[in-house]
């Protein structure tokens, strides 16, 4: 009976340990990404982000502007940051990282649309 209860608890503590590790494994963001926006005039670009001493750091070109990335932040695989256009419209840009995929929600004023990216390097 102890071997059988020394079985279930090693089982147990090496299930602990894998959840453990994929709970830990942050979401890098850093990259050269691709991105469509669902607006009505369907803007396209690109973005690059790089990390410094710990800290994200961004940059967006649409439409032949390149715009900072503001308050970068990747929380478990959720990636947000804003930004705030030529024309001094604040957009904000929250979603899901999975692999080179990047599937978030663009909001700008009161209206979300689909934003979608894919890194490419």
């Amino acid at each position: 009976m102890e071997l059988n209860n020394t079985k279930i608890l090693s089982t147990l503590l090496f299930a602990l340990m894998m959840l453990a590790f994929t709970y830990s494994k942050k979401t890098d963001p850093t990259g050269t990404w691709e991105y469509k926006a669902h607006t009505e005039e369907g803007h396209t670009g690109s973005f690059v982000i790089s990390e410094e001493d710990g800290a994200l750091l961004g940059n967006l070109e649409s439409q032949g502007n390149e715009y900072t990335m503001e308050n970068l932040k990747v929380e478990g695989n959720v990636m947000s940051f804003d930004v705030t256009t030529v024309d001094g419209i604040f957009c904000l840009v929250k979603g899901t990282i999975d692999g080179d995929t990047y599937s978030a929600t663009l909001t700008v004023d009161y209206d979300d649309m689909r934003f979608e990216a894919n890194r490419v390097k």
